[in-house]
């Protein structure tokens, strides 16, 4: 039989808590390897930040380039920032609370980003507005 990657839902039904020993095959752990496998390799490279502050407060700048997030990735406000930040993924980030493709977080917040080609830009009401984050290839 064919090694098969599986879902995490398929996995959790397969391996759930309470399952006889004998109802696990050595296949569903070929699966299970072959799916954990498979998940190592979705992140190669991990990307900085092109951009790590909002120098001019109303003005978006380019956090990730396009091609920078090919897997993902996550941006984060700062837990001592004093003003939200704004994430878009699709276009340039505009406004001061969230509509259309801007998605303002809170200070100590975590956006993940979904993996695209497209850049990724970010905006805040204040300047020196400093967030962090990654890029995954």
């Amino acid at each position: 039989m064919p090694d098969t990657v599986r879902t995490l839902s398929q996995l959790l039904l397969i391996f759930a808590d309470g399952q006889p020993a004998n109802s696990i095959s050595p296949q569903d752990f070929r699966d299970a390897i072959v799916t954990f496998a498979s998940w190592a390799k979705v992140v190669t490279t991990i990307v900085p930040l092109d951009v790590a502050v909002v120098t001019t407060g109303g003005t978006p700048v380019t956090a990730l380039s396009a091609g920078h997030r090919t897997a993902g990735g996550w941006i984060k406000n700062p837990d001592t920032a004093t003003t939200d930040l704004g994430i878009n993924e699709v276009g340039s980030a505009s406004g001061t609370t969230s509509s259309g493709s801007t998605t303002f977080i809170p200070p100590g917040e975590v956006y993940t980003l979904a993996a695209s080609s497209n850049a990724v830009s970010v905006i805040s009401t204040d300047s020196a507005h400093a967030f962090s984050g990654y890029g995954f290839q």
